[in-house]
Order: structure tokens, then sequence, then C-alpha cells
């Protein structure tokens, strides 16, 4: 704004909006093309950005529309009971089961295969059995060169997957199971953004099991269809139609495609439900999704050398290990019902002081941040604009090989072939 304003005056202002949401778009576009997880941030408070960061009004303002203000008119992200979203629970009447697959599943379709569960799931079938995989991905190139993968473009938001009538035949025709692993995760948007991906992909992905070749579908879902609460526990084979609603567009719709799946099955259609806590980094390799909004707290946690203080635990898993079991419960000709991939114990975060190597906590909630906190972000924050592109974060700097594969109340899923999560 100062650039532009003595040339334009106030208009420089409409100018700088006009920009930063022209380029927010084009970067959405470009990140669902690519499929990334890129998504606006939602409403900021520009008075609370401007107090806590001690910002001017102009900075304030142009922070506000990078993060997508814009957007908050459209749809808004709110509490909805999980009863009224059983309207949204509807298959078509030929999507039902046509026989039993294969014993053993020779040929598989893998959505989702270039995100960062599923190259795990891809990399897990792949090393389990001489399964040929084909790969579901908006564009071709990602996955080529890998043995035994064939890439198939298409898109989980539309009709037949974004096949033709001749291509979604032959794929019909020639795959024994699909593991849906293909999702938009964005625990900012509403229902409505993420329907047509979530569940319109569910119901496609249903349509195609009902269709040539009898196949099973393994649908990786999230324990975000249950609500979040101490004390809480739910079993594997609980209801998810309680009394009781679900915070956001990813855990409603999480749930309304579980409700497809659960009502092909009554249909015949052979299903398993998958649902993973929050997946970190490879047990075996610190490698972890850098547009995970959790790695990012971890890396600001190791480069603040700050920690949280919550009064709350975390269900983290390895990637590796969800990915394991998920090949290992697809391999089982009589997997059917739903499995918690997760942790017998929580992680607290009072834990994570370990990774800053130090004892100091941000409290949560306070109304004044410490002294030292904001110094420490502003410091970490013009240290990474300027090595932007040319330093990457160290993941060795965090073991997640503590990991480990303890449950109590949620029956583990694995079988003793080894797809196990790691133990200290």
């Amino acid at each position: 704004l100062d650039a532009i304003e003595p040339l334009y005056g106030e208009l420089g202002r409409d100018f700088a909006l006009i920009e930063a949401g022209g380029m927010s778009q084009v970067l959405m576009t470009a990140a669902g093309e690519l499929g990334l997880g890129l998504c606006p941030i939602g409403h900021v408070r520009e008075d609370a950005v401007r107090e806590a960061f001690r910002l001017g009004n102009r900075q304030a303002t142009v922070h506000a529309l990078l993060g997508g203000r814009a957007r908050v008119a459209a749809a808004t992200v709110t509490d909805v009971p999980v009863r009224s979203l059983a309207p949204e629970v509807v298959l078509p009447d030929d999507v039902a089961g046509i026989g039993a697959p294969a014993p053993v599943a020779r040929r598989v379709l893998v959505t989702g295969a270039t995100g960062f569960l599923g190259r795990s799931v891809v990399e897990a079938l792949l090393a389990s059995s001489e399964v040929e995989v084909l790969a579901l991905v908006r564009r071709r190139g990602r996955l080529s060169g890998t043995p035994r993968v064939v890439e198939v473009e298409g898109a989980l938001e539309r009709p037949r997957l974004g096949l033709t009538e001749t291509a979604w035949n032959e794929l019909a025709a020639s795959i024994d199971a699909v593991y849906h692993v293909g999702a938009q995760v964005v625990w900012t948007a509403p229902y409505s953004d993420l329907a047509p991906v979530n569940v319109g992909g569910t119901r496609e992905v249903l349509r195609l099991a009902s269709c040539g070749r009898p196949k099973a579908v393994h649908h990786v879902s999230s324990i975000a269809v249950w609500p979040f609460g101490a004390g809480l526990a739910f079993a594997e084979d609980d209801d998810p139609a309680g009394d009781w609603a679900l915070y956001g567009g990813y855990a409603q719709s999480k749930w309304v495609a579980e409700g497809l799946v659960r009502l092909a099955r009554e249909r015949e259609i052979p299903a398993t439900i998958l649902r993973p806590g929050s997946i970190t980094g490879d047990s075996r390799t610190g490698r972890f999704n850098p547009l995970s909004f959790l790695e990012n707290v971890f890396r600001g946690i190791v480069e603040l050398g700050l920690a949280p203080e919550l009064d709350t635990g975390l269900d983290l898993v390895p990637v590796d290990f969800v990915a394991r079991a998920i090949v290992a419960i697809g391999a089982r000709p009589d997997s059917t019902g739903a499995y918690h991939l997760t942790q017998a114990a929580p992680v607290h975060p009072r834990g994570w002081a370990k990774l800053s190597n130090s004892r100091t906590v941000v409290t949560a909630g306070c109304q004044e941040a410490p002294s030292s906190f904001l110094p420490r972000l502003r410091s970490s924050a013009t240290t990474r604009m300027a090595q932007r592109g040319t330093t990457a974060f160290r993941s060795e700097a965090l073991d997640f090989r503590s990991a480990t594969s303890r449950r109590s109340r949620r029956r583990s899923p694995v079988p003793s072939s080894g797809a196990r999560a790691p133990s200290n």
C-alpha cells in the first residue's frame, strides 16, 4: 500500500484488495489441481491481529485479506447435530452388491494416491504382495515410473470419477478392490465446500463397486466422526448417529460418507471403515506432511523453544502404521465392520516441551502473551521469510518413533503379519 498510494491515493486500498483476493483464488485453484491441502484460514479479526502483533492498520488489513476474509460470507463453519445430516446419506437404487470379490486382490484402485497417507498406502500395497495398483490422480506424472503403478487421471467430485464411460467400464471390470483414501482435508471449511469430494467421491466409489467385477471397498474415514471431549469413549461398532453435534465441514462430510458406506454394506457391498487418529510422521524416517497444521505446530515448538500448556491429549499415529494396518485389514477376505487405527493412550501436549529443549510453556487462553513469546515469534518469522525457498525444516529434529501401539478400549485390527505401530 505504501508503494502504490502515492500514485493512486485512496484507490490503492481497493487495488490491494483486488490483488489479494485474485491471488488467493489463483493459489486455491492451482492447489486443488495439484491435490495440495492449501486452504484459506477464514475470518481474521483485524483488531486482534493488530493488538497481538502490534501491526499498523494497513498491515492488518492486508493480512486479513490474504487470509480469505471474503469467503466467510458464503458459508460458516458451525456445529451441526449429526441427525440433521441423515438426509444426506442417500445412494442411488442401482448401487448394490454384485457378488463376492476374489479372495486375493490382484489389481486395486487407490484414490488419493498422491496424498500423504495415500502414498504410504501404495507403498504398503507394493511391499506386501504382487498386486498391481491403479492410482486415481488429478494429473499424471507424480507417480510415473513407479513399478506396478498405473496412473488413472480423474477427480473424486465428478460423475464416474471424471472418467469416460468406456474408461469407467474398463476400470470396473478389471479391479478386485478399492482403497478409498482420497479426501479434502480442510478443517476451516464448511460442509458445502467439502461434500463434493468427500461425500460425492465416496458415492462414486460405491457406484464403481456395484459395476463390472465384484470388488471390496476399504473406506478411510476418521475418528473425527465422533464428538471430541474429555472422558468420551466409543467402540468401533458403536452407532455414530448419536445425540451430539460435530463441528466443521470435514467431520460432518466424513460422517455422511461413512453413512453411505454403511448403507452400501446393507446392500451387500463388502466394505470396511477405517478410522485413523491424527496422522503424523513416518516412524522410520521422520518424514511428515509439511501441509499439516499439527506438524507445523511441532515445527514452531522446535524453532521457538516454546511448547503450549494444554489440558487435552491428542491421538497421534504414524503414517506408516496406518498404511500397513489398512493394507493388512484389506487383505483379509472376511474383513467387515469398522476399525479404529488409534493409540490406546493420548499423547499429552506437556510432553511436547521435550521437542523444544526448554521447560518454557505458553499458557493457553491467556489474555497477554508471555513477554518472551512475541520477540521469539517475530525473530523466527523474519528468519524464515529470509530463508524461504532455500532452507527446509529438518524433520529429523522430531522423533516420531516414540509412537506406540498400546491400545485399551479399542481392539487392535492389525494381524500378526507385522503391521503394528512401533513400540518403544
